[in-house]
């Protein structure tokens, strides 16, 4: 089992069976990872609220059986106005075609 400690960003969130996810982060040392983040799903998990999207955290990931999984996860920063200015392009890009 191998456990390196490294900051990264979490891009999105993709369902894996009912409890588990794939999140793509983006790391300073290796770049885009796929890792897997068994249990986020659960109502109460702590890592779930720190691997939100676009969360800057401190993970410490494990390599199991070829595959990244997250050991731990702390929130760093969670960049709230790029947050809210995704949400207002979004809204945005939504509305246009009913606006034409």
């Amino acid at each position: 089992m191998i456990l390196e400690k490294t900051l990264g960003i979490a891009l999105g969130r993709r369902p894996l069976k009912e409890h588990h996810t794939v999140l793509p982060i983006f790391t300073e040392r290796r770049g885009l990872l796929h890792v897997v983040g068994f249990g986020l799903n659960y109502f109460g998990s702590s890592r779930a609220a720190a691997t939100d999207l676009l969360n800057l955290c401190e993970f410490e990931l494990e390599l199991r059986k070829g595959m990244w999984n997250i050991h731990s996860a702390h929130a760093v920063h969670c960049f709230p106005k790029i947050k809210n200015d995704l949400r207002k392009s979004l809204l945005l890009f939504e509305t246009i075609p009913f606006l034409l």
